[in-house]
């Protein structure tokens, strides 16, 4: 692993990850890697190279790499299980603090919102860890500060798409676009939210309000009536006499 850090650096590299949620607030997790044709040539089969245990072990499922146009790509995902698992998942990737979700059910309707904080410091050694350091001879990534510098110039910045899928998203997407290394720190606060009204909930709102006002029109038209329908008072022959 150390040595596929160390020969990409100076590549074109890109990352993405989508967090797609399901309605009932669980979902997935997905992160990929894409490389272009000379970072493949430099690791080789990336099937073989790759060393993904660490990965399997801690949940997540390896894909095989797949090519899309002139980048080939390798993706992991992982599985939470409930609003409160998605920061969890989320911390695993080391650039996500402080993610939540929540899901409203309320009456007729139910609404997502996620969000978040993405949180670079704008260098490679972001993505080391102690371990991989000690492995290096106390290098992050096995190299110098210098030439790190030097191999991010040369490739350009690391970018990193976000995608938030929430059910009812009318958008499909929010799409956060940054770079996470070879640039200046940063901290990027996201958010998305989603609203589904249920369908036969305002049909029968619908009915009800037509109910309503046809009940309005019809006791109009009843007073009407009961007005047409009441009889002229008629003078007495009496009261003809007494008054002459």
């Amino acid at each position: 692993m150390a040595a596929i850090v160390v020969v990409l650096v100076g590549c074109r590299v890109q990352g993405q990850v989508d967090v797609d949620v399901a309605r009932n607030g669980s979902g997935t997790v997905a992160v990929a890697v894409g490389l272009d044709a000379d970072a493949v040539g430099r690791v080789g089969d990336l099937a073989t190279a790759l060393k993904t245990a660490d990965l399997t072990a801690a949940g997540w499922k390896v894909a095989k790499p797949h090519r899309v146009g002139a980048t080939t790509w390798v993706r992991a995902t992982k599985p939470f299980r409930s609003p409160d698992d998605l920061g969890r998942v989320l911390g695993e990737i080391g650039l996500f603090h402080s993610w939540s979700l929540t899901v409203s059910n309320g009456f007729g309707s139910t609404a997502w919102k996620i969000g978040g904080r993405i949180v670079s410091d704008g260098t490679i050694d972001q993505f080391s860890d102690s371990a991989l350091k000690t492995a290096l001879d106390g290098l992050p990534v096995g190299l110098s500060p210098v030439q790190e510098t030097a191999d991010l110039k040369a490739s350009g910045p690391i970018p990193l798409a976000v995608r938030l899928h929430l059910p009812a998203h009318v958008k499909g997407a929010t799409s956060y676009t940054l770079d996470v290394a070879g640039a200046p720190a940063v901290t990027r606060t996201v958010a998305a939210t989603a609203t589904e009204t249920d369908s036969v909930v305002g049909r029968w709102f619908v009915v009800a309000g037509l109910l309503v006002v046809s009940g309005i029109v019809l006791a109009l038209i009843g007073r009407v009536a009961g007005r047409r329908r009441r009889p002229t008072p008629r003078v007495t022959g009496g009261a003809s006499a007494s008054m002459s």
